[in-house]
């Protein structure tokens, strides 16, 4: 009886091990917080303290609304989020839960709009159907200011060289009429196009920020992903 209670324990033992292990290796040693990231709003649960990677992820799997978790080894601080975040890299936990390298997600604010980036080589409706995953819109540029503040942080980050980011505009309905995409809104009286745009061709109805030191604003065909990175707009109210 007691080689058996002893072998039952040793299997539990070993069992918890193995667990303890494998979520272990879904985790990189480089993951950072960015209370940025995720906004207190969407927290699953508050920022724990002084917890592990493994009991960081059990906490967030073990709760349904717990979307994608962060952790930051450093403080040892654990926070889940109620929003799905998918940079192209991405691992998954137990039951589908999610952690991020932050490195790879490019996040700023301005104003009452907070913009982060998603994933690379997306179409533009691929682009609009993730930032609305995310509660946001394609990132707009809706006035001079807004639009230097982001061409300047757009040009200043090096994991956009060689990237041209979609901007939340389109002349789907009337070639010509350009409208921003998440009101469907006419342009109005700003605008930022670079020499010889827009065309106005039937098949370039979505816009850009070109790759480059001006990051001007270019039409373009809608249906492009080489080299063209998504950004999303959050308006914090």
């Amino acid at each position: 009886m007691k080689v058996s209670l002893t072998f039952g324990i040793l299997v539990v033992h070993i069992m918890l091990k193995e667990y303890k292990t494998s979520v272990l290796e879904l985790f990189k040693e480089k993951i950072e917080l960015n209370g940025f990231i995720c906004s207190p709003k969407d927290y699953v649960f508050a920022p724990s303290i002084n917890t592990s990677k493994t009991l960081c992820a059990i906490r967030c799997t073990m709760n349904d609304s717990c979307a994608s978790l962060f952790y930051d080894p450093s403080s040892l601080k654990c926070f889940g989020c109620k929003l799905y975040y998918n940079t192209g890299e991405l691992n998954e936990t137990l039951s589908g839960s999610l952690y991020y390298d932050t490195n790879e997600i490019l996040n700023t604010t301005y104003g009452q709009s907070f913009y982060f980036s998603g994933p690379k080589e997306q179409t533009f409706e691929e682009a609009v159907v993730y930032c609305a995953g995310q509660n946001a819109h394609v990132v707009e540029a809706e006035t001079t200011e807004e639009n230097e503040y982001l061409k300047t942080y757009f040009m200043n980050q090096q994991l956009l060289t060689g990237y041209e980011i979609w901007l939340g505009i389109t002349d789907n309905d009337v070639e010509g009429v350009w409208k921003w995409n998440s009101s469907g809104a006419p342009l109005g009286g700003f605008f930022d196009w670079g020499q010889d745009s827009p065309r106005n061709m039937t098949n370039r109805n979505c816009a850009k920020f070109t790759e480059g030191r001006h990051r001007k604003w270019a039409d373009y065909p809608c249906m492009t992903q080489i080299n063209m990175f998504t950004f999303c707009e959050r308006v914090e109210t």
